[in-house]
C-alpha cells in the first residue's frame, strides 16, 4: 500500500486581474501549503475505488478524487484499478483548497501505484483541468499563480509562519464567492504583490496589510459576516496579520510562535487549527 499526503493551502493573497471571454476569473495569488493536511492510501486492486474516513466532504469531492484517476488512466492508455482511502481533516467550503488537494495527492499516488512514465508537466495539465487550484497543490510550495491557476511560479525564500485557521460554521461554496464578486462589478485590484511579497520576507505584516488582501472579501462578508468576526477575533487575540483564505470560510492568522498558536486554537477550540506554512 502507499501513502500520499495532501496539504491544505492559504492564500497570502489574491487579486483579480480580469476575466476571460468564457467567464473564468484571472487571477494574481501568493498561495503556500500548509500543515493541515488529508491522506490518501492506495494498493492495486481490478477496479477504481473510494473510502472516506473522517470529517465529511462537500459534494463533488470524492468524485474529483475518481475524476482524478479515470483521467490519468484515460491519458496513459492503462487498465488498472485501485482501491483508494481518504482520511479528512481539512474542512470543506473553506477555501483551504481540500478538494483540489486531494485531486493532486491521487494523481500522484496513482503514477506511482501504477509505475506510469508520466511527468509533471503532464500532471499539471490533467490537474488543471479537474481544478484550477490543482496545478498549484502539485507544486507544493511556495508560489505566486497567475491566470486562472495555470502558471505556478515556484518563489525562494519560504518561510515558516505559525498560524492559526478559524473555519466558521458557514460554507462559501466557490461558485458562489465568484458569483457574488461579478455583482460587486470589481474590475481591477488595487494590490501590490511584488511589494507585499517584500514584506512577507521581512516579517513586516503592518506593511504587508497596506500591500496585500483578498478581493473575495469583501463580497463574501455580504453572506457571510461570521468571516469577519473570526478575522476579528484572531486580531484580537494576537494575530499579526489575519485575512481569509480563497473563497472562504476559513480564515488565518499569523502569530509569532508556535506554542502562542497552539495556546489561541485551543482557547477557542471548536473550528480552530494550529498550523504552520511549509517550504
Amino acid at each position: 500500500m502507499l501513502l500520499e499526503t495532501a496539504n491544505a493551502k492559504i492564500n497570502w493573497a489574491l487579486a483579480v486581474t480580469g476575466q476571460r471571454e468564457d467567464g473564468y476569473h484571472l487571477m494574481d495569488m501568493l498561495m503556500q501549503p500548509i500543515s493541515l493536511c488529508d491522506e490518501l492510501s492506495a494498493e492495486e486492486a481490478t477496479d477504481i475505488s473510494l473510502t472516506i474516513e473522517g470529517d465529511p466532504i462537500a459534494p463533488g469531492q470524492d468524485n474529483l478524487v475518481r475524476r482524478a484517476a479515470a483521467s490519468l488512466a484515460a491519458h496513459a492508455g492503462v487498465r488498472k484499478g485501485a482501491r483508494i482511502v481518504l482520511k479528512k481533516r481539512i474542512p470543506s467550503q473553506a477555501g483551504l483548497g481540500g478538494g483540489s488537494a486531494d485531486c493532486a495527492a491521487a494523481l500522484r499516488l496513482l503514477r506511482r501505484l501504477w509505475n506510469l512514465p508520466v511527468t509533471d508537466e503532464e500532471l499539471c495539465d490533467l490537474g488543471l483541468r479537474l481544478g484550477a487550484d490543482v496545478p498549484f497543490c502539485l507544486v507544493n510550495r511556495f508560489s505566486r499563480v497567475q491566470g486562472i491557476g495555470e502558471r505556478v511560479i515556484p518563489l525562494p525564500g519560504a518561510k515558516i509562519f505559525p498560524l492559526v485557521i478559524l473555519k466558521p460554521k458557514v460554507g462559501v461554496p466557490t461558485p458562489l464567492a465568484f458569483r457574488l464578486l461579478d455583482e460587486a462589478r470589481l474590475t481591477k485590484s488595487e494590490w501590490d504583490l511584488d511589494r507585499a511579497l517584500n514584506a512577507m520576507y521581512n516579517a513586516d505584516w503592518k506593511e504587508f496589510a497596506h500591500a496585500a488582501g483578498n478581493d473575495l472579501l469583501p463580497p463574501v462578508l455580504r453572506i457571510a459576516p461570521q468571516v469577519g468576526t473570526c478575522i476579528e477575533l484572531l486580531r484580537a487575540n494576537g494575530a499579526l496579520y489575519a485575512d481569509m483564505s480563497g473563497s472562504g470560510s476559513a480564515v488565518f492568522g499569523v502569530f509569532s510562535h508556535m506554542q502562542q498558536a497552539q495556546c489561541v486554537a485551543q482557547a477557542i477550540g471548536s473550528g480552530a487549527y494550529a498550523v504552520h506554512t511549509l517550504i
